[in-house]
């Protein structure tokens, strides 16, 4: 943070990989490039400056404002490489496949309640891309009613079991700290 305030770079010009310019930079977790930003100097909630402009004019900005410290900080912050997370790479997106173990999920229908369909469903997703399964055994549709730790542990211990057997890499949604564990 700067002396005058708070500067944030808002990258804007996104292209695709195939259509990213010679002056373009690739921002963090994809295959998106962009070419400007949208600069904004603030001070708590009040806004002192905005501006747009090329990535190729924004060092001399910087420069000009007492800001080249925070420019070069900032940039590095969206386009450097990530370290791994749970053995992914987070240069790309990746896919999630959900997993509801609940008779009354408002995504599904409740078609995965039983431990093998649910196994089944996520196996499928996972041969079809899904690099993580997440796995939940409590609806959280409106109305729901909430359900105890002891049957969620019923509901998606098997189903866990099952998926990481396989070799899938699983998360857990639970709001329960030992369901978790």
């Amino acid at each position: 943070m700067g002396e005058a305030g708070t500067l944030t770079l808002r990258p804007v010009g996104l292209t695709g990989a195939s259509e990213a310019v010679e002056v373009g930079r690739r921002l963090v977790g994809g295959g998106r490039w962009f070419s400007s930003v949208e600069a904004v100097l603030r001070r708590d909630t009040t806004v002192l400056l905005r501006e747009r402009m090329s990535l190729a004019a924004l060092e001399a900005w910087g420069e000009a404002h007492g800001l080249s410290r925070d420019v070069a900080r900032i940039l590095d912050d969206l386009t450097r490489a990530r370290e791994g997370f749970a053995g992914l790479s987070l240069e790309e997106p990746v896919i999630m496949g959900i997993i509801n173990v609940t008779p009354d999920s408002f995504s599904d229908g409740g078609d995965r309640f039983g431990a093998d369909q649910a196994i089944a469903a996520g196996l499928s997703m996972w041969r079809e891309g899904a690099e993580i399964l997440d796995v939940g055994g409590e609806s959280t549709r409106p109305g729901a009613d909430p359900v105890g730790e002891a049957e969620e542990l019923r509901r998606v211990v098997p189903v866990v079991r099952g998926l990481t057997e396989a070799g899938a890499r699983v998360s857990i949604d639970s709001r329960h700290a030992r369901v978790v564990e």
